[in-house]
């Protein structure tokens, strides 16, 4: 999975183990470098040595407010700053009302709601002047199950994922700040009825980054970014290539201009990840300027009689189906889903057969041959990898759905 923070710089709190410790090893997989704490010196050394050299192990107690300061500052002396806040913190112990007292009620609260707090108040103020930011809040599942037995622990850490978000809603997306939440519960449903038996709940698969973490966004430098502007460059010149192949019967211009075409989508990826010129836009516009140019290089192929029937029925419906169901989509409130790598590729490949087709009318003999093998070889490559994406879409067009109303039913609570 590429998030596009690859270079970035993370504060991951409580990371010797469980949670946080998974959490950083993921971030650290992303390319990031990350700076985790524990109160045990042993045991955030040997974690820091299991995640590699992108870590550096920390000790500090977040359990406290001066802890919690201490931990953000001792990260951003040792990384040179702070992209990403990851706050995490054990639970208090298990009780009910009867058997808990008010100052077990204060430590809770210190616990999980005010290092929360300090943490944020220490690392946002640096996020707000570079201009980008992400907070991502490890909770506990009664947050959004309350559980009888964690009531003094589940108050407080519902508070402090609430004062989390704070600090990124009121400056809001022009100062690139986002808060997520990391429920260790695979997606963000209630449970169901039958899950609500304890004794059946450790049969649900519990995960170290939930889905809403893994959805992490890249930078949004807004619209006018060089990743934009070849994605509208490329939009621009499919009536030229239109014109040159069906007005002009220019098939080599066309053949070369489609190549280029092809080639840039590649080339404004590779920019928005290492450059982080990575947008909100982009990723709306890339696989919409993708989808665009397939189509109608399709038909206009089939028109001119370039590109054998089968192919371009099995290319067309393939991006209608896609298109049709990404607005269906749209239209009842999923959110928005991530292009997979082998769509990407599958498109790209296609993008380079669909020229080969072009030339092969062009060129005779033993060119022509060796033309054609390779554009055999990149269109029934791009087909699989395409119908293959495709079919990973399924699943995560039914996440989507479900997240997109969880989130609605948040929203309408709150």
């Amino acid at each position: 999975m590429n998030l596009g923070i690859s270079g970035r710089r993370a504060a991951v709190a409580a990371a010797g183990r469980g949670l946080g410790y998974a959490t950083a090893a993921a971030l650290a997989a992303e390319g990031v470098q990350v700076a985790i704490c524990s109160r045990n010196q042993n045991a955030i050394v040997e974690a820091a040595n299991r995640i590699g050299d992108r870590a550096v192990p920390l000790v500090a107690d977040v359990s406290t407010v001066d802890g919690a300061r201490a931990f953000v500052d001792a990260a951003r002396d040792s990384l040179g700053g702070i992209d990403i806040l990851v706050t995490n913190a054990g639970g208090p112990p298990p009780g009910d009302f009867s058997t808990t007292d008010v100052d077990q009620y204060l430590a809770a609260f210190e616990l999980n709601c005010l290092s929360v707090i300090a943490m944020c108040n220490a690392a946002v103020p640096d996020m707000r002047r570079q201009g980008w930011g992400r907070v991502v809040a490890i909770t506990s599942l009664a947050v959004r199950q309350p559980m009888p037995a964690a009531r003094h622990g589940s108050r407080p850490a519902a508070r402090g994922r609430g004062r989390a978000r704070d600090p990124c809603r009121s400056v809001g997306p022009s100062r690139g700040l986002r808060h997520d939440r990391c429920v260790p519960l695979l997606g963000t449903r209630q449970l169901s009825h039958r899950l609500r038996d304890p004794r059946r709940r450790r049969r649900v698969r519990w995960l170290a980054v939930s889905t809403a973490t893994a959805s992490t966004e890249a930078a949004d430098h807004g619209i006018l970014t060089l990743p934009n502007l070849i994605s509208v460059g490329r939009l621009a010149c499919v009536p030229l290539f239109l014109w040159l192949l069906l007005a002009r019967e220019a098939r080599v211009a066309a053949a070369v201009l489609l190549a280029v075409l092809g080639a840039t989508d590649w080339i404004d990826g590779w920019i928005a990840r290492h450059f982080h010129q990575g947008s909100e836009v982009g990723k709306v516009l890339d696989p919409t300027a993708d989808r665009v140019l397939l189509v109608f290089a399709g038909v206009a192929l089939l028109v001119d009689g370039s590109l054998p029937l089968w192919v371009g029925v099995v290319v067309l419906a393939r991006e209608v189906v896609i298109s049709v169901a990404v607005l269906a989509l749209a239209a009842v409130g999923a959110r928005r889903m991530e292009v997979q790598w082998a769509g990407k590729a599958g498109t790209l490949a296609l993008m380079f057969a669909l020229p080969g087709f072009l030339l092969a009318d062009a060129t005779s003999g033993a060119p022509r041959v060796l033309l054609l093998a390779a554009t055999w070889a990149f269109t029934i490559g791009g087909l699989a990898l395409s119908y293959y994406a495709a079919l990973t879409y399924i699943p995560q067009a039914r996440a989507a759905l479900r997240d997109g109303r969880a989130g609605r039913h948040e929203r309408i609570a709150a």
